[in-house]
């Protein structure tokens, strides 16, 4: 009988162990990484707004500042998105269980109308009291979103800072195509093309 020795280079462990490392640690920043993400997609979705307000002159003079546009910008969208739902949303969730049962009727007299089973189509009742639970769910993590939204003021502030800080950190000529694709990404989010 042979005796097979196993000979794994030491290289081979250590990066294994590194990806396996790194791996969790993604895993465990997900939550942050995430927010991160989606404040970026904020600010390049806010920055244009931004823009127009410095390109604002009375007298041939600027009324805002960088931050001062910032701020005014996000308190505008901070307004319109607490008046909508302030209105809106009380009176949808009140109208939600009423507007389902209504189609749910629809759905019925048309499958008698078709000779369809009727069993077969959705009972949306059940639908709508999710939606009325996953709703409040949403509004009652106000932290998350309250921390979203500090997170992207803060890194609208210092955008411009930002890409430049990244357009030079980027070796090799890479920043004038980072600079190419954060154009276009802000311009993706607000035109969609």
């Amino acid at each position: 009988m042979k005796d097979h020795n196993l000979n794994i280079p030491f290289k081979t462990i250590f990066y294994t162990l590194l990806s396996i490392g790194g791996a969790y640690l993604l895993y465990s920043v997900s939550d942050v990484f995430l927010t991160v993400v989606l404040s970026i997609v904020i600010v390049m979705s806010i920055e244009p707004l931004i823009k127009d307000l410095l390109k604002l002159r009375v007298f041939g003079k600027s009324i805002f500042s960088r931050t001062s546009a910032v701020l005014t910008s996000y308190l505008l969208i901070l307004l319109f998105i607490f008046l909508t739902f302030f209105f809106a949303l009380p009176e949808v969730l009140n109208e939600f269980p009423r507007m389902a049962t209504t189609i749910e009727h629809i759905f019925e007299e048309n499958a008698k109308k078709y000779n369809i089973n009727s069993s077969v189509l959705p009972d949306l009742s059940t639908y709508s009291e999710r939606v009325v639970s996953l709703s409040l769910k949403f509004f009652s993590n106000i932290f998350s979103v309250l921390s979203l939204i500090l997170l992207s003021l803060y890194i609208s502030l210092d955008w411009e800072k930002i890409k430049k800080f990244l357009h030079k950190a980027i070796p090799n000529g890479g920043g004038s195509v980072f600079d190419k694709i954060v154009h276009e990404l802000e311009k993706f989010i607000v035109t969609g093309k």
